[in-house]
This record gives C-alpha cells, sequence and structure tokens, in this order.
C-alpha cells in the first residue's frame, strides 16, 4: 500500500514539473492574435470591389485605411482604389487600428481545409514594437508586403511571417467576420 502511493506521489511530481516546463516553453510563443484594440464594421461589402474581391477568392487581399473621417480607402494589391464616402454610422464608430488593415484569404487553405478570411494591421509590427514607427506597409506581390523602412517582407499566406530581411515579429492579426448573407464585416479585437 505505501508502495503504491509513493508511485502515485512521485507520479503526480513528475506530471507537476512536466506541465511547469511546458508552460515556460509557452510564454516565449507569439499569441496567434494581437493584444492591441482594433475594429472596423463595413457593411456592404459589395459597395467595395476590392473589400469584396478579397473576402470571396484564395489569394486576394487589400488594405483598408481610414482617412481624415471622410474616406474609406481600399486598395488591392496591383493599386486598384476605391474610397468609399463614411455614413453616419461609420463616423461614429470609425475603423480603429494602429496604421490600418489588411484583409483577404490566403491561398493556402488551414488546416481544417478552409479558406478562412483573416486581418491584420497594415503597421509593420517590428517598427513600430521597437521604435514606435506607424509605418505601412505597402504590397509588394499579391500575398506579400514589404517595410519600406525596415525592408522586412511578410508573408500574408503564411501568417503574416517573415519572409526576407531580418527575422522578426510577424503581423499583428485581429479577429474578424465575414458574413455573406448579411454582406457585413466585422473586424474586433
Amino acid at each position: 500500500m505505501k508502495k503504491r502511493i509513493s508511485s502515485l506521489l512521485l507520479m503526480a511530481t513528475a506530471l507537476f514539473v512536466a506541465g511547469t516546463s511546458l508552460v515556460a516553453c509557452v510564454d516565449d510563443v507569439e499569441n496567434e492574435y494581437s493584444s492591441l484594440r482594433a475594429f472596423f464594421h463595413f457593411t456592404p461589402v459589395t459597395a467595395a470591389p476590392q473589400l469584396y474581391t478579397s473576402v470571396n477568392n484564395p489569394g486576394q487581399f487589400c488594405s483598408v485605411i481610414y482617412t481624415s473621417g471622410s474616406y474609406y480607402v481600399f486598395t488591392d494589391a496591383e493599386g486598384n482604389g476605391t474610397q468609399y464616402t463614411l455614413t453616419e454610422l461609420n463616423k461614429r464608430t470609425p475603423l480603429e487600428a494602429v496604421s490600418g488593415l489588411v484583409i483577404g484569404m490566403p491561398s493556402v487553405p488551414d488546416l481544417s481545409g478552409n479558406f478562412p478570411v483573416v486581418c491584420y494591421d497594415l503597421v509593420c509590427p517590428n517598427c513600430y514594437s521597437e521604435s514606435a514607427i506607424t509605418r505601412r506597409l505597402s504590397f509588394s506581390a499579391l500575398t506579400e508586403m514589404e517595410c519600406g523602412r525596415c525592408h522586412r517582407k511578410y508573408d500574408l499566406n503564411n501568417g503574416g511571417l517573415v519572409i526576407d530581411g531580418e527575422q522578426g515579429r510577424k503581423l499583428y492579426r485581429y479577429r474578424v467576420n465575414y458574413n455573406s448573407a448579411s454582406n457585413a464585416l466585422i473586424v474586433q479585437n
């Protein structure tokens, strides 16, 4: 009986130590979603052709910026853009992000075989975290963004990881929900 109890105590101690070391490893990993505040509610999505294309076609992305309380500007990777005049609702709940948003569907499916809509901040996360510089990224390819300051390139198909230049933080990712039936997109973090 004593041997059985000591075996159980030994096993419990081993599991506790193993669990503690696993927790220590988790602290070094970046979270999937940023802790920064973000908000964007847009409907009807069909009113912005670049946004509509990016949320319905794998491998397509568009940037969204808010300009001086008058417009949202939607731009795709090929430089095509649309200005959308803000409604009164948009003016009361404007886009919130560090520098704007990049929204679209990766051309690579997730582990479940789906092509989810994803959203990243338009700011270079490395320039922002190191120097508080809010430099906007620009498209360097259909599914890549580049920082004009540090020259890092980020892969929109692969979680916003750095693919060229000095290694560093991945893009800030936000939670996004697109409902085609209600023609609405919501980014909320």
